[in-house]
C-alpha cells in the first residue's frame, strides 16, 4: 500500500497535471495482469522490485509467483 494514500487521493479528478504513484502502480499492475506487458513486470516481482525498493510503500506478499 502506498503510505500516504488515504481513501480518494490517489484519484486524480482532472483538474492536476501530476500523475499520482498510485496511479501508475495501479496502471503497470493492469499492464502486466491484463495485457501481458512483460516490460513493467519488475516493478512487481522479484527480490529487487521497484515498489519493494521505494520506502514510500509498505509491499506484503502471499503466495506471489517472484
Amino acid at each position: 500500500s502506498y503510505l500516504a494514500a488515504d481513501h480518494a487521493n490517489w484519484i486524480s479528478f482532472g483538474n492536476s497535471t501530476t500523475v499520482k504513484p498510485v496511479e501508475v502502480a495501479t496502471t503497470a499492475w493492469m499492464r502486466v495482469h491484463l495485457m501481458g506487458d512483460t516490460a513493467l513486470r519488475g516493478r512487481f516481482y522479484g527480490a529487487s522490485c521497484t515498489l519493494c525498493q521505494d520506502a514510500s510503500w509498505s509491499v506484503m506478499r502471499k503466495m506471489m509467483d517472484q
